[in-house]
């Protein structure tokens, strides 16, 4: 588990007539975003291309030390969480974070995309789908929308 060392500060920030202090980010002015991936180079480069974008990025190598990071009691306002890994899949990662926080808006990622996977995950809870590879701005757009339908204002001060 990493922090955003290093990471541009402010191109994305919550508003400020939001509440002065959220369980999700040690900074109420960064989002937090729980990313999981298998694939240590690929997440490295998304971890510190959403580190640069503003966002709070805490990362993980598989579904099981991420569920325990949400069984000690941490929150985020996102996640983005990779379909096929080994020990435990992302379905069932997804599945596990639903059943404890029902409210967490969840963004599956693959390389094995088709419209059966896709059915899949949006029924057992992901807000939103995307297939590898993928552009950062496309997952960033969809990162905002998922912190939009939570509730979450956010500024986007980058332009």
């Amino acid at each position: 588990m990493r922090g955003p060392a290093g990471a541009r500060m402010g191109a994305i920030a919550r508003s400020s007539l939001e509440e002065p202090s959220r369980p999700a980010s040690e900074s109420p002015s960064r989002p937090r975003v729980v990313l999981i991936d298998d694939d240590d180079l690929f997440r490295e480069s998304i971890r510190l291309n959403l580190c640069d974008e503003g966002f709070d990025v805490v990362d993980f190598n598989g579904g099981a030390p991420a569920l325990a990071y949400f069984s000690a009691g941490a929150d985020a306002d996102a996640i983005i969480l990779d379909w096929k890994m080994p020990e435990i899949n992302g379905l069932d990662v997804l599945m596990k974070i639903k059943e404890e926080k029902p409210a967490t808006k969840v963004i599956i990622m693959t390389a094995y995309g088709s419209s059966d996977t896709k059915a899949k995950a949006k029924a057992r809870g992901s807000l939103f789908y995307i297939e590898k590879p993928f552009e950062i701005d496309q997952m960033r757009d969809l990162i905002l929308k998922a912190l939009k339908e939570g509730g979450i204002k956010v500024i986007d001060i980058s332009e």
